[in-house]
């Protein structure tokens, strides 16, 4: 089993799609979609971090505020370069390693999750 020393979640989100302007903030019950998934994966004893990794537009202000106002890590890099974000994400938290999310999976199956990560601890990459 490989040693993993700080195991980060990053989340991909972001408010100006096209399709669904706004999606990870719209709330269900009066919460945000966003915060359903962050608090899904906090159930895995595995992950040592969640962060989100939005851009530094103007539009994700309020994903930024929301987020912040949560207590939750945020990273704001590039619109247009989704894995320079992911990579300067992983840099600012000090990740070892990562699992790559992106923020439409509100309801993400963190057994699955776990699943993944123990696989990946037990293989040699």
């Amino acid at each position: 089993m490989a040693i993993i020393s700080k195991l980060v979640a990053i989340i991909q989100a972001r408010l100006g799609s096209k399709r669904f302007p706004n999606k990870v903030i719209k709330k269900v019950n009066g919460y945000p979609l966003i915060l359903f998934m962050i608090d899904r994966l906090s159930q895995s004893s595995m992950i040592d971090e969640v962060v989100v990794a939005t851009t530094s537009s103007p539009i994700d202000d309020r994903l930024n505020e929301l987020l912040i106002k949560s207590d939750i890590s945020v990273f704001r890099g590039d619109e247009n370069d989704v894995l320079d974000r992911y990579y300067n994400a992983a840099k600012h938290s000090s990740a070892d390693h990562i699992v790559r999310l992106t923020g439409d999976c509100p309801i993400i199956d963190i057994s699955v999750v776990n699943e993944v990560i123990k696989q990946y601890m037990d293989g040699d990459y």
